[in-house]
């Protein structure tokens, strides 16, 4: 795929969370509201091109509502929000934008996700 990626910005409902165990949970909200978070899946290292995938869809205006595998729940009790000291602590990156996604290459896997979407660090 040679789609880019760089139109998403932090008003756009869009959040990736990276763990430090090689992990990335994609939140997404149901556009244009971001206030109204609606799906989220969690993908290890060997499920980063369905992670590309799932982001393209979601920019091309598909609804995340009509996908299967969301992880949150009927009560968002699987929820991921890692508070302040997680962030501190080095246990997650949280990604709101491209931008954030590019500052954050040297974190697990960041640079083969980089690649796929054809970002440059």
């Amino acid at each position: 795929m040679s789609k880019k990626i760089y139109n998403i910005d932090r008003s756009e409902g869009f959040k990736l969370i990276l763990d430090n165990g090689g992990g990335f949970t994609l939140q997404l909200s149901e556009k244009p509201r971001w206030e109204t978070l609606v799906w989220q899946h969690w993908y290890n290292a060997d499920q980063l091109e369905q992670l590309r995938d799932d982001v393209y869809a979601w920019i091309d205006g598909s609804n995340p509502l009509e996908w299967d595998g969301n992880d949150i729940g009927e009560n968002q009790e699987n929820f991921i929000d890692p508070t302040y000291d997680d962030i501190c602590n080095g246990g997650y990156v949280e990604v709101f934008s491209t931008d954030d996604l590019i500052s954050a290459n040297g974190w697990g896997e960041v640079d083969e996700l980089l690649k796929l979407f054809d970002l440059e660090a």
